[in-house]
């Protein structure tokens, strides 16, 4: 099923508008990839102050915390399509275990160079040029891949089955140089890998000794929809590299931090438990929405309390991706 290129909610395959948001749904060309350059438009824009009215009084959301959960929206966006975009070539081109080990690191690869290349048009509008396209995506891949840790489950499964098979413990990542899938750095090498290397992992893997029986058990245990859904979180997460960068560069961009959390979870506990004087709960919520509005529960929290409102609503649709 299709995404909507506006605000990435699924839809079927034959609607002709999205049910969340209203807007058209476009078509592809035969053979083109749903999300054309011109839907990754993101530029580097400073946050504004973003004022809620709640129960009579106004509650203020900072430039840092606004331009943070912009770029957070925005690459949420792309990062659904770019996921059903992985997903369509996923069933077009992986049909058992061989073009599994060999291929997804590739289109995995693929469908995430739109993000990074977002990402870094956007620090060049910043003046930042003091890091390359491939040094971010290895930091990238370091700090949040999650699709790594699944593919190492089964480079580890293919590992003990050879050794089960023969005597020999002639282990796949001994015959595949480059491509080690061995924790996050493992994957980063196999993101890496040039096409000469590919070919020879492919042959590798045919002649390894695991029978075609047994390739098509590991192949089956692999749960696709939590793989796409981690792909999706991989993909969004670029957009945390991303702010990262800006606010170690000076720029009013909020990041998430250690004293932030801390001071974010202190003030929800207070306020679920009722310790907080009710002429004071407003301002406390205030408070809570600019130290870290993604606290989980946060929303919750405001429905209960405030009860399901036009003003509540508006804060969660904010807030929401």
């Amino acid at each position: 099923m299709p995404f909507c290129t506006n605000c990435g909610t699924q839809v079927r395959d034959t609607a002709a508008f999205c049910h969340e948001c209203g807007k058209a749904i476009k078509k592809p060309n035969a053979g083109a990839s749903a999300s054309g350059c011109k839907d990754f438009n993101i530029d580097f824009a400073p946050g504004k102050e973003t004022v809620f009215s709640l129960c009579g009084q106004l509650i203020t959301i900072s430039p840092e915390m606004d331009a943070f959960n912009n770029y957070r929206k925005q690459f949420s966006r792309i990062a659904r399509i770019k996921a059903n975009d992985l997903r369509n070539e996923y069933w077009a081109r992986i049909t058992n275990l061989d073009s599994f080990l060999t291929v997804f690191p590739e289109i995995y690869s693929k469908h995430r160079k739109p993000l990074i290349d977002t990402a870094m048009r956007i620090l060049a509008q910043a003046d930042i040029y003091d890091i390359s396209p491939e040094q971010f995506e290895s930091q990238h891949t370091a700090d949040f891949c999650l699709c790594g840790e699944d593919v190492d489950v089964v480079i580890e499964s293919f590992n003990k089955t050879i050794e089960a098979n023969q005597d020999k413990k002639i282990k796949v990542y001994n015959m595949m140089p480059g491509m080690v899938f061995h924790g996050l750095g493992g994957f980063a090498a196999a993101l890496a890998v040039n096409a000469a290397v590919n070919t020879i992992a492919e042959i590798d893997i045919k002649n390894a000794n695991v029978t075609q029986k047994q390739r098509a058990e590991l192949f089956g245990r692999i749960n696709l929809d939590l793989l796409m859904e981690r792909a999706y979180i991989d993909y969004w997460r670029v957009f945390l590299s991303l702010t990262f960068r800006l606010n170690q560069r000076g720029f009013d961009v909020w990041y998430p931090n250690e004293q932030d959390n801390n001071r974010a979870n202190g003030l929800y506990q207070n306020l679920t438990l009722g310790r907080i004087p009710p002429e004071k709960v407003l301002s406390q919520v205030a408070l809570l929405l600019n130290c870290n509005p993604y606290t989980e529960g946060c929303l919750d929290y405001l429905t209960a309390r405030f009860g399901i409102t036009l003003e509540t609503q508006a804060i969660a649709s904010y807030l929401s991706v």
